[in-house]
């Protein structure tokens, strides 16, 4: 893990896939073998980090979000990434032949409000006329309801679906797979090897930059009661792209030199992407 090797003398372990109802006992497992900082990555945990904070005064948690709580040793881990998600909404717009683009939520929060408001923005911004709607999934875990959003999406007539966190994107993905000339894109890392041909790019938020100032704060004796937040011009907000390379070719050049020209002019601070913590459609 970069946290481990890129700071000194920072042992760490994790487990992925944590239902809400087992992360405090995981927690404290991991309290209990002698971890002094335990990362709860979602904002489903925002409830249990608090809790485990007035249990645990001499520990440390964090947990990830945009509107919320924070103690003097809980903070919160902010993924700013609507500015990914701009940039994939003016792909879209410039691409569809439908005029309809589909968005796959899981919930209806503050975070992924924000990722939402962007990509509307962004398709908006180059094609007003274009049609956007939205389904929530209610899960963050299950892929079979991301792939049923997002088929309903496409059976409406969406030939673009943009889907947030754990699963809803792997859903989108089986489903624009199996209809040729529908797009995806993916969260978090990489996604392309799973659908090669709908993929476009990725909107990774890279996290070490608010790990290494947290754990720099307690090797401080420091308080990390703050939001941490890293957008484009930071080194969180990142694009990468279909590194398959099938859907990515895709997309006619003076699409693509937008994209990037556009997310250039972000990183450097020459435009900025407002930032939207209600979602602009009904719900």
């Amino acid at each position: 893990m970069k946290l481990q090797s890129d700071l000194p003398n920072v042992q760490s372990a994790y487990i992925e896939n944590v239902a809400v109802a087992d992360a405090e006992r995981i927690a404290r497992d991991y309290i209990s073998n002698g971890y002094d900082y335990i990362i709860l990555h979602g904002t489903q945990y925002a409830g249990v980090a608090l809790k485990l904070g007035a249990a645990f005064p001499d520990k440390y948690f964090t947990y990830t979000g945009m509107m919320g709580n924070t103690t003097k040793n809980v903070g919160m881990i902010d993924e700013v990434l609507h500015e990914c998600y701009y940039v994939f909404g003016m792909i879209s717009g410039k691409m569809t032949k439908t005029n309809k683009v589909g968005i796959v939520q899981a919930f209806n929060n503050p975070l992924l409000n924000s990722f939402e408001a962007g990509y509307y923005d962004g398709v908006k911004s180059v094609a007003p006329n274009v049609e956007v709607r939205r389904v929530y999934t209610s899960s963050f875990l299950d892929v079979q309801s991301g792939q049923q959003a997002a088929n309903a999406m496409l059976d409406w007539g969406a030939d673009f679906v943009c889907a947030f966190t754990a699963a809803p994107p792997i859903g989108a993905i089986r489903a624009c797979s199996d209809r040729p000339g529908t797009f995806t894109f993916g969260f978090a890392e990489d996604v392309s090897p799973m659908g090669p041909t709908v993929v476009i790019g990725s909107a990774i938020y890279d996290v070490f930059p608010c790990f290494r100032d947290v754990v720099n704060a307690i090797r401080a004796g420091q308080s990390i009661g703050k939001v941490y937040s890293y957008g484009a011009k930071d080194g969180g907000c990142k694009i990468v792209w279909s590194q398959a390379g099938i859907a990515a070719a895709k997309i006619p050049d003076d699409v693509m030199n937008l994209a990037k020209t556009t997310f250039d002019k972000i990183k450097s601070g020459e435009i900025t992407i407002p930032r939207k913590t209600v979602s602009p459609l009904p719900s």
